[in-house]
């Protein structure tokens, strides 16, 4: 184990190192001295970032394979919905920074470049007037850089000159957000995506219509609901997606199955998908590239 903790060590020198960081501390770690490298106080941050929020078995995977089509993209696919987990720490940090009583106190928002000493002076000050289960020193910016550092180190390794990014069909109500309060967790979702890169864009993509006759094969897949349950989810996914590339069309797009396999529309849904990427819009990119089934 500790081999692993000094080659981990040794490697998020090496990465900040190529990142640029110009602030290092003198470490040691079993004995060995050796200079690690300080992230900057805003972490790593990908540059530009490309997100597919898809419902199931609506082309998702050829969607991806298209803007893989472009030289300097890179989109990973399903990943069991990973950065949602990433999401939830994010959430919990940030309630444990701020609700708990005993941290009320500390106020880390006004001291956010405390150093270890400010801070060990504040806990050693409470901790012997009050019990203090929640302590930590962390602040929301902080919190937020470690996320866009995960991010950054996982999905946007290859530098700044490729554009990273994710599809997931799990990003739906019924799934990672729950039924009874998914419009909350999809804007919070949202708001935290917009958050992880300098330049974001999410691609929605779904069948065209919101009807349980359209998505037989989601509804098999999705079993553990009854067909009202998993119509009145599908529906609001639809829904929350629908609204949110109409209100935000610079962040959002949405791309319908259908379309895809149009040979009348999809050169078209080429066009502006690039277009609203930025990207050329002449450039060639087909949906049907990949086989349908799988090997």
């Amino acid at each position: 184990m500790a081999s692993f903790q000094l080659v981990g060590l040794l490697l998020a020198s090496f990465l900040l190192q190529i990142a640029g960081s110009e602030q290092t501390v003198p470490t040691t770690h079993e004995g060995l001295s050796t200079t690690a490298r300080v992230l900057p106080k805003h972490g790593f941050v990908a540059n530009k970032c490309v997100f597919i929020l898809a419902t199931g078995h609506s082309g998702s995977t050829a969607l991806m394979d298209a803007l893989n089509q472009l030289p300097n993209y890179l989109i990973r696919g399903e990943q069991y919905a990973a950065i949602w987990n990433i999401y939830e720490s994010y959430m919990n940090f940030n309630w444990t920074i701020a609700d708990p009583l005993s941290q009320l106190k500390f106020n880390w928002s006004e001291r956010p470049h405390a150093t270890f000493k400010e801070v060990k002076d504040l806990y050693d000050k409470e901790a012997v007037t009050e019990k203090l289960p929640w302590f930590n020193e962390f602040n929301l910016d902080r919190i937020m850089a470690a996320a866009r550092t995960y991010y950054a180190i996982l999905y946007g390794y290859y530098g700044k000159g490729f554009v990273s990014g994710f599809k997931d069909s799990r990003y739906v109500c019924g799934e990672s957000f729950e039924s009874w309060r998914c419009a909350e967790v999809f804007n919070g979702f949202m708001t935290f995506l917009r958050k992880l890169c300098l330049d974001v864009k999410v691609v929605f993509n779904t069948r065209t219509s919101d009807s349980f006759e359209s998505n037989t094969r989601l509804f098999h897949q999705m079993a553990r609901f009854s067909v009202d349950e998993f119509s009145k989810n599908l529906k609001e996914t639809h829904r929350l997606f629908n609204d949110y590339a109409k209100n935000n069309p610079d962040l959002a797009f949405h791309v319908f199955y259908e379309e895809m396999y149009d040979a009348q529309k999809n050169a078209t849904l080429a066009r502006n998908l690039l277009q609203f990427l930025k990207e050329d819009p002449s450039f060639p990119i087909r949906f049907t590239r990949m086989p349908a089934s799988r090997s």
